[in-house]
């Protein structure tokens, strides 16, 4: 037992991380969820069958919100893998995967091997990244090609070899057409910063910078043409409640500064300190020693008077920093805005475990043990409170890896037994996740329900209408958008058509007419806006709505 375990102390980097990215393949066989990973899918799967590339639509109604790239690379996907919940996260999950080695590639310019390694394992344990290869959204691309530039230009101005700007611009490019200009604007903060605070200045003024703009601008060709022709063209078009949108101008502007200027109307009313209190749950298991690190180089540059050598590169420091304050200035927030500065945070977490004395290294392990077993009873309420495994295969899992914790707390020393238990933790927690909590709770997700069994009963779109409802995973699953129920063509539905609504929806059709019939109940709840009531299996009855499809006979 002794030799098999100094066996799996020794090749722990490598099995940590073939473990946590397995927990992350396992995350692309779970269903979407709404809104935004369900309206994506949908989006994806329609241009897929439309064949329209470069002009987006959704419901065959113009679509001006996020750039195309993930539509793109789900295209590509659904012709080799068809249309799937792994298809349809296969290229957002390979994108963090080289993520999480751009994080360890950019790290290694600059620090150690160790701490490059660290830095890599902390970013893919962090909850935020389990979360994107699950809810895949248009964040995770702009995260890992984010990192990903900056690093190939890192590169190049180290090394001076023109191939790494050219893959920099590229990696740039894919970056704003994942997410918009916060792409640009992180890349040229993290080269920029380094650059200034180095005093680098004939840096600035490189004349292959021409070719690194001159590129990214060949690679948005494609989508700034599909811009242009869908909305620039058409001044008569009224999209998101503005009357002719540029669609060049909303991409390079409207979408990301305008929600600062208030020159679109989205706000959601969030605080300034809005990502202080999602960083919590997002950054964890490793918020507390992030807010330290901070805290430690803030000290140092004020000490020194901003002239402190405690850092290598300030690319990390100022764009989780910058960003951060930037992103909070937004009038319309949501959590995952925030993941783009994480694989910098990382890297900031990982050199202040190496830069600190072995005491306070020590001090930390010892907290960090306490959040571990906190989680293990997150897992154990769970179990008994929320949601019960089917056998006992995964308590079992559970309590081994509590045991493992403990004896990987008391074989390793130094940063090492901080950084392992912690992360054999959160590949414990996120595979029960897996396996257990997102499988379970959406069985609730009606729209995905429904989908589901319209395919397996083989009923066509065609067949089916929405009502006073909507169904983004309801589109992906049923093979095609459902039209949607006009009030005033209730009457006209041929014999056999099927309708999806809600409760309130259901009582109004079947008021208005004793032909509709319930053919099929599902139970329903917002599954990405959980609530105790819901959670709690004695309590999740009263929570729960339900769902109907109707027959119209």
């Amino acid at each position: 037992m002794k030799n098999w375990f100094k066996i799996l102390l020794k090749n722990k980097y490598i099995l940590v991380l073939f473990a946590l990215l397995g927990v992350h393949v396992l995350n692309m066989f779970i269903d979407v969820m709404e809104v935004d990973a369900a309206q994506y899918a949908s989006i994806s799967m329609e241009m897929f069958q439309s064949k329209s590339y470069l002009q987006v639509f959704q419901h065959g109604q113009d679509y001006l919100d996020k750039p195309p790239l993930l539509f793109w690379l789900n295209c590509i996907s659904f012709t080799i893998f068809g249309i799937s919940n792994f298809s349809y996260k296969f290229f957002a999950v390979v994108s963090l995967f080289l993520g999480i080695l751009g994080t360890y590639k950019f790290a290694r310019l600059y620090y150690s091997k160790e701490t490059a390694r660290y830095a890599a394992l902390i970013l893919g344990s962090s909850q935020a990244y389990f979360l994107m290869t699950n809810d895949v959204r248009t964040d995770g691309l702009l995260t890992a090609w984010v990192i990903i530039a900056v690093w190939l230009l890192s590169d190049f101005l180290q090394r001076q070899k023109l191939k790494y700007l050219i893959l920099g611009a590229i990696a740039t490019a894919l970056a704003l057409m994942a997410k918009g200009p916060i792409a640009f604007i992180a890349v040229v903060i993290a080269i920029g910063a380094d650059i200034l605070f180095k005093k680098q200045w004939k840096n600035i003024f490189r004349w292959e910078w021409v070719l690194f703009v001159s590129v990214i601008g060949i690679a948005l060709l494609p989508m700034c043409y599909g811009l242009y022709t869908q909305f620039d063209l058409h001044p008569e078009k009224v999209v998101y409640d503005l009357h002719g949108p540029s669609g060049l101008r909303f991409f390079f502007w409207t979408q990301s500064f305008g929600r600062i200027t208030g020159e679109i109307y989205w706000n959601n009313h969030a605080p300034a300190t809005f990502f202080l209190q999602t960083i919590l749950w997002d950054y964890q298991p490793w918020v507390v020693l992030l807010f330290a690190a901070i805290g430690y180089y803030a000290i140092n540059f004020f000490r020194s008077r901003f002239k402190s050598s405690i850092l290598p590169e300030y690319s990390s420091i100022n764009t989780f920093v910058l960003l951060f304050v930037l992103l909070s200035m937004s009038n319309y927030k949501l959590p995952h805005y925030i993941f783009v500065t994480f694989p910098f945070a990382s890297i900031l977490v990982a050199h202040f475990l190496q830069t600190i004395s072995s005491r306070s290294v020590a001090r930390f392990a010892i907290f960090q043990m306490v959040i571990i077993y906190l989680f293990f009873l997150l897992l154990g309420i769970n179990f008994i409170f929320f949601f019960p495994p089917s056998n006992f295969l995964l308590p079992l899992f559970c309590i081994i890896m509590i045991g493992g914790v403990w004896m990987t707390y008391r074989k390793l020393t130094g940063v090492s037994q901080l950084v392992f238990p912690t992360l054999l933790m959160a590949i414990a927690f996120n595979l029960v996740l897996s396996l257990n909590f997102y499988p379970q709770i959406l069985q609730y997700q009606s729209t995905s329900t429904a989908g589901h069994w319209l395919k397996e009963h083989a009923i066509p779109s065609s067949q089916v209408r929405i009502f006073n409802s909507t169904g983004f995973a309801l589109d992906f699953y049923a093979g095609k958008a459902p039209e949607t129920l006009d009030q005033e063509k209730i009457n006209e539905l041929p014999s056999g058509i099927l309708v999806y609504t809600d409760e309130s929806g259901a009582k109004d059709l079947m008021n208005r007419s004793v032909r509709f019939q319930v053919l099929k109940e599902f139970p329903s709840f917002h599954v990405t806006n959980l609530k105790l009531d819901f959670l709690l299996k004695s309590k999740r009855p009263i929570a729960l709505s339900k769902a109907f499809i109707l027959k119209y006979q």
